[in-house]
């Protein structure tokens, strides 16, 4: 039987716990439900991993990009999105590792000033060859 109600957090009460989904630990919540008064258990998705959400915003970066008159695809906010992502996992990364000077990275980080990283696939360009001369 679905539960037919419209928010998880009833006034029935709720409670969580969580299940192994996937290689992921997602979260359950049990309720009573208004509609049948029945008791189930709802899981959440498990969350993207950065690495995930990169792959996803650069690849609608790259369906959006043709329809913007000269912008390329990492010129989006989809594209500046993911490339920030990267640079924060980047960091998060090396001062999870022990780097020297932890702030000086956070900060260079959290500052967004690299250039924009082109990606995706390389611009179909035509290129006339000439014939050589004998």
């Amino acid at each position: 039987m679905e539960c037919k109600l419209a928010s998880i957090f009833s006034t029935g009460g709720s409670a969580s716990r969580s299940v192994a989904q996937g290689g992921h630990f997602a979260p359950v919540v049990e309720h009573a439900c208004a509609c049948h008064g029945c008791f189930m258990a709802h899981s959440v998705p498990p969350r993207y991993s950065a690495a995930e959400l990169i792959e996803e915003l650069r690849e609608a970066a790259e369906e959006i990009a043709p329809e913007l008159n000269g912008i390329r695809a990492e010129e989006t906010l989809e594209g500046e999105s993911a490339q920030m992502i990267e640079e924060m996992v980047d960091a998060l990364k090396r001062i999870a590792s022990g780097a020297p000077r932890p702030q000086d990275l956070a900060r260079a980080a959290l500052d967004a000033k690299a250039p924009l990283k082109p990606f995706g696939r390389p611009k179909n360009t035509v290129v006339k060859l000439v014939k050589p001369r004998r």
